[in-house]
Order: C-alpha cells, then structure tokens, then sequence
C-alpha cells in the first residue's frame, strides 16, 4: 500500500503535458500529468509485450490504478438553482405577462399540462440521484422548456432561467414534444364519416359568400420550414433538401386546415427541393380522396393537379374569362384559410422564424408538436364557437347544390374542356362555375378595383 501512496504523491508533485482525458462530467479535457502520462501510454505497452517477467507486476497494477484514478476523478458538478414556478408564475401574473410569454392563458396552461403530465413525470428517486438531491424534472419545468423554446427563445437563455444544464434542457424539449404528439386529445383528425365530412363542409360554405360553396372540406397547400444544412449520415442526397424558390434548405410541409385555421392533416416526408404536386402524390389524404364519398372535395392553389376531389383555381388565359375569374374570388375565400392557417402557425411559434437546429429527424416532430399546440390555443380562444345559420337538422339532408349542374354535364356530348386540353376530372369545377353564372355571382367592385391598382 505504502508502494501505491507514494506513486500518487509523486504523481501531485510533476508538472501537466498536453495529453488529455475526456472522462470529467462537463466532458472537458482534464490535463494529464507527465508521470502518469509516462506510465500509462509509454512505458505499459512496453511492460505488457513482455509476457515472461513477473517482476512488472507491481507495475502494470500501478498503471490501471492510474487509468481507474483519472477515470473517475471530475470536478464538482456546478450548483443550479432551479427556477421556482409558483413564484416564477406569480410573478408574471403581477405583469401581465404569462400569456405573453406563454402563448395561451394561465386557465389553458393548467388544462395542458393536465392532459401531458402522465407523459411527463419522472421517476423521483432516479431524479434526485441524477441531480444530486436537487429534485427531479417537475411536468411544469419541462412544458416551460418547451414552450418557450417554440415560441423563438433562445436555448441558452430558457436553460439559464430554469436552471438546467444544456443536456437537461434537451432532454426537456424532446420529452415535451413526444408527450404532446402522444397525447390522444391533442391528435389532428381530418374527417373521414359521412357525418363528420357534412359538418366541416357546412362550416366551410358558412365561410362563403352567400353559401354558394358547398362541399368543401379542407383547404391544402404546400409550406417550407427552414433547417440547418444536413449532414452526410442525416441525408444521402442533401441537395434535395435545398429549395430554389426561397434558396434555403427545408422540408416540404404538405397540411389541410379547416374552416377555423385548424390543422386537421400534416405530411412531412418530403425534402424542400420537391414540388407541392409531388410532395402530396402518394400521401395517404390523396389515397383517401379517391374514395371520398360524391359531393366533397378539397380545395388548393395552382401547384396540385386539377381532380374532382381537388379544385383549384384557372391560370394563365383562362383566368381573363369571367366566369372563370368568379369561380377563382369564390374559391380564394375558402382556399385563405390555410394561408391564415400558416401565417398564424409562425407567428405564434416563432422558432419557423429562423432555420429549425435540430436533427433532421426531429424536424417533423416539432412541426407536429406545434401544430398540435396551434390547435389547442385556437379551441381553448373560441370555446363558444359554432357555426351561425347552421341548424344540426340540416346536416343530414345536405345536397351540394352543383350536384344538378354536373348531372347536366353528364348529358352533354364530350369531355369538358379544363386547363386548355380536355380533361372528365374537371366537371365538379365546370358545375360550381356554372352555378356561379346562373346565380348571377361576380367579383366585389371593390376588388376588382383593388387588383386594377396592383
């Protein structure tokens, strides 16, 4: 033992060299003195090759020992203060600035957090071991990680007020958004009943002038949301991710809305170089809507391909028709509603504003996880919303009203003529146009004035 204590107090007394170890706890290099330096990378390998003396046996064991000793030698783990909530929250009450800071109302914020705690308690004990007796991750310290971070604050900063070191604060963001996009209540249901279909559809026709669009049940559009530049284990093809249009890299984000900005469908699986047609080509909303029952459509801008079950607007020298110019006002006031959708998404979620720093795989959860937020506010705003002039009766008995003017197509000699070449899939748009005339709808003088000027 005497042998062993004097090689430690050799060892206190010689200078550092450059070699490092990269056992401590904040995973920064420890200097490595000479003599330990000497015996372990040196002179060991030398004692080890030499099988047959037994007289370096004190030795190798003085080396381990070594190894063993700035293996576990760390520095003292820094101290933090971990950020009081009850406090924390009073605090902002006296402000008035808890909605602020948290996008949503205390009431709303007490009312998630209840529905996310069974996915985000922790066992204590294993808590306190890791922490070093200062409490285990509180639900109400991970969903303000969370947050915060979604709503564009900087990593370092949320860190530094919860009191967390950055491996802590990771862990909270990435626990937070799994608990959101576990959670049932939270889930986006796009409307696949008979009855459900009728219900939105009518929300949507209560967004139109006059009602005369009828049968819409979701509005589609295509969004890019800003990444870091892969890297080669992330992507194969990087290049793919980078969008010409807005010359950054991204993800083709391919969402339905309801009426209310709601997002009721999300499909991320594409990179931001792929075109909006492409991207929705092979999701599983296009399988579905070839088989939406007759009656119901979608509706989207000019990038998607005309069906009976997508309309979107005429372009090009169809456009100056106008009757076909009708049809496009009628269709913007539905189709508006995923932009509004989009545009209250990034506003609210601030983290769109800039180029999302995580790993490329985790990209599709946070859009997710914010989307599902972006529901959640929105129904917590208008718990008494309803759909005006919409008795429930009338869903049952609900007859789009162009059903009559496609019946008329169908008697007519020919293919319909869409988009300058004959195409049957433009019908349903053929039929709403021709409703459109005989009711005698037109564009808003006012609008029409508008667009003159721009």
């Amino acid at each position: 033992m005497s042998f062993f204590v004097r090689i430690f107090e050799l060892s206190e007394t010689l200078p550092e060299t450059g070699a490092e170890t990269h056992c401590c706890l904040n995973h920064k290099p420890t200097p490595l003195p000479s003599f330990w330096f000497f015996l372990m990378y040196v002179q060991l390998p030398d004692w080890l090759s030499d099988d047959g003396d037994e007289d370096n046996d004190d030795f190798i064991i003085a080396a381990c020992a070594a190894s063993y000793y700035y293996r576990w030698r760390r520095s003292s783990p820094q101290r933090r203060k971990r950020l009081d909530w009850k406090a924390h929250v009073k605090k902002l009450h006296k402000e008035g600035q808890f909605e602020r800071m948290y996008r949503m109302s205390y009431t709303s914020f007490k009312k998630l957090l209840d529905l996310l705690k069974p996915y985000l308690l922790v066992n204590e004990r294993q808590g306190n071991r890791r922490t070093g007796g200062n409490g285990p991750l509180t639900p109400e310290l991970i969903l303000h990680c969370l947050i915060r971070y979604m709503a564009g604050g900087s990593h370092h900063d949320i860190r530094i007020l919860a009191g967390l070191p950055i491996s802590s604060f990771f862990y909270c963001l990435h626990r937070g958004m799994d608990a959101v996009n576990r959670c049932p209540q939270l889930s986006l249901e796009f409307p696949t009943d008979h009855g459900e279909l009728k219900r939105v559809a009518l929300e949507f026709q209560g967004k139109s002038s006059f009602g005369v669009m009828d049968g819409c049940v979701g509005a589609l559009d295509g969004w890019l949301c800003r990444i870091k530049v892969p890297i080669g284990r992330e992507a194969s093809n990087i290049s793919s991710y980078f969008s010409g249009h807005y010359h950054c890299y991204g993800i083709n984000v391919q969402a339905v809305s309801d009426s209310r900005c709601r997002f009721i469908y999300l499909s991320c699986r594409s990179p931001g170089g792929t075109g909006d047609s492409r991207a929705f080509h092979g999701t599983a909303l296009s399988y579905f809507l070839q088989e939406i029952p007759r009656g119901f459509y979608l509706v989207g801008d000019a990038a998607y391909t005309l069906s009976s079950t997508l309309l979107i607007p005429f372009s090009g020298a169809d456009k100056r028709n106008r009757h076909n110019d009708v049809f496009n006002f009628h269709l913007s006031q539905l189709r508006i509603k995923i932009e509004q959708a989009f545009g209250l998404l990034v506003n609210k979620w601030r983290v769109f504003k800039k180029p999302i720093e995580l790993s490329l795989k985790r990209v599709p959860s946070l859009i997710e996880c914010c989307m599902r937020l972006h529901n959640f506010c929105i129904n917590e705003r208008n718990l008494d919303w309803s759909v005006p002039d919409l008795p429930d009766h009338a869903i049952p008995n609900h007859i789009p009203q162009y059903e009559q003017y496609i019946d008329s197509l169908d008697n007519e000699t020919g293919n319909v003529r869409a988009g300058g070449r004959n195409n049957v899939r433009a019908k349903v748009r053929e039929g709403i146009k021709r409703q459109l005339a005989s009711l005698g709808r037109n564009r808003p003088a006012h609008n029409r004035i508008r667009n003159c000027i721009n």
